[in-house]
């Protein structure tokens, strides 16, 4: 018999745990790529005007600290659409909405 490493029987192993975790990556990694997507497409935009020629107050966060919440935001949401879908189930009314705004 071929012997494999520990690293390649572990990842073996957990193969069924990712496997039974899709659903829940996949509502989570779909925001997070969409959101990158959209954020790459507009940054041109953002380099343009919005930096620096926008007048911004005191109080505003710094520019670096919004990809960083988009993401958080993004995650947290695609957290919430896997327990609506996990409730109400994947082809509801709700999981509609949430698809349809995903895609606008």
């Amino acid at each position: 018999m071929v012997q494999i490493g520990a690293a390649v029987q572990s990842a073996l192993q957990a193969l069924p745990r990712v496997v039974r975790n899709g659903p829940l990556m996949l509502s989570i990694g779909v925001p997070l790529a969409l959101g990158q997507v959209v954020g790459l497409a507009s940054l041109p935009a953002v380099f343009g005007w919005y930096i620096p020629k926008l007048r911004k107050p005191s109080w505003a966060p710094p520019a670096p600290i919004f990809g960083q919440t988009w993401a958080v935001l993004y995650g947290v949401m695609g957290t919430a659409s896997y327990l609506v879908g996990k409730q109400v189930g994947w082809k509801s009314y709700p999981m509609g909405v949430y698809v349809a705004q995903l895609l606008l």
